[in-house]
């Protein structure tokens, strides 16, 4: 078997259970300073402003 890079991996986890779980699986085991620090890095990407976002515009 190939070794798959993070984004492959991504995809199968997803496909094999779909992004709700996948996503309760990630926030359950990053630690919280750093799912906090994806939250502020992504949400300006979409318009959304965070209360306390470090990134707030």
């Amino acid at each position: 078997m190939a070794t798959l890079d993070v984004t492959e991996k991504v995809n199968v986890l997803v496909d094999a259970i779909g992004w709700e779980v996948f996503c309760e699986e990630l926030m359950a085991r990053m630690d919280e300073d750093a799912l906090d620090a994806v939250c502020d890095r992504i949400a300006p990407r979409y318009g959304v402003e965070l209360a306390g976002s470090r990134y707030a515009a």
